[in-house]
């Protein structure tokens, strides 16, 4: 590049795994599978935690959990031996854009993916229990409220606003009383409130709850 010169010494690649293509005989067709994994792994835990840094698949949902929030999604694999554990972060963004996609699982544990006829993916899964949260998110639950999401993101996305730059902001919601507030208070600005009306829910006392607004 004109007067300027560069050297660049190779990698060692003795080491470098080789790619050996696996049958995609024995793989079974699963529906949506990166749009699934995309709406849980946020909450995945960071870091090299496993097994709560994984995506957890028991045949029937995929759910994810960093201790503090659990989240789940309907996702059936059919023919699943026994459920496992992948890595988060590395298949919701290749994924996310493909609908239908076949995959299975190896003998020695990889999951394995062919998102279309000319393209494999294969990751390890782990070899730790993934702890029995499930019943944490059970849906019987005579006090629950339906509501509009986008009012909903609007008060709280006000709120989360209104927190400025407090490094500890505490979101307060109350549902009760056939209705759900959000009250924000900060010591720089002030104090926000909302309400949302939710006739024919929450027909009880206020029942409190305290978040953080990048968690809510």
């Amino acid at each position: 590049a004109g007067r300027t010169r560069a050297k660049f010494n190779l990698m060692q690649v003795d080491y470098y795994p080789e790619w050996e293509v696996f049958s995609p005989d024995g793989l079974v067709e699963v529906d949506d599978f990166g749009g699934r994994i995309g709406l849980v792994e946020w909450a995945a835990a960071k870091g090299d935690e496993p097994p709560l840094n994984g995506l957890h698949l028991d045949g029937q949902i995929v759910l994810a959990c960093d201790r503090y929030r659990l989240a789940t999604s309907p996702l059936i694999i059919p023919g699943l031996a026994e459920p496992i554990t992948v890595p988060s972060g590395i298949l919701g963004s290749i994924l996310k854009q493909t609908g239908e996609i076949r995959m299975g699982v190896d003998a020695w544990g990889h999951l394995l993916i062919m998102p279309d006829d000319t393209t494999q993916i294969m990751t390890v899964t782990f070899g730790v229990e993934y702890p029995k949260v499930q019943r944490i998110m059970s849906r019987d639950n005579p006090a629950c409220v339906k509501v509009q999401k986008a009012p909903v993101l609007e008060i709280m996305n006000r709120a989360k606003s209104f927190a400025g730059n407090d490094r500890f902001p505490l979101m307060r919601v109350f549902l009760g009383k056939q209705s759900v507030s959000v009250i924000m208070n900060t010591s720089e600005v002030g104090t926000l409130a909302d309400v949302m009306d939710t006739p024919g829910y929450c027909d009880h006392e206020y029942f409190e709850m305290k978040f953080t607004p990048g968690n809510i």
